[in-house]
């Protein structure tokens, strides 16, 4: 059992679709965008047809990239 959880843990914590929105800052309608595209990996519980999950490491993987490019274009000195 503690194999199952193992792979969970690196990924953090589940979250569906407003969770995941709210981490984002992104619309419904821009998170689905993002997964049906392949740019954010999005799970299905066995025999659901409704409700996406996603792990909150991917959407920090996403956030990434843009918080560094963010960083990168902010002044080192302010006066």
């Amino acid at each position: 059992m503690a194999d199952e959880q193992s792979p969970s843990l690196d990924k953090g914590c589940k979250l569906n679709w407003r969770q995941a929105c709210a981490m984002l800052g992104c619309s419904k309608r821009q998170f689905y965008n993002l997964v049906y595209s392949g740019i954010l990996p999005a799970y299905r519980l066995a025999g659901s047809r409704r409700g996406l999950w996603i792990w909150e490491k991917d959407c920090r993987k996403l956030i990434q990239p843009v918080a560094e490019k963010f960083d990168k274009s902010k002044p080192k000195d302010y006066f």
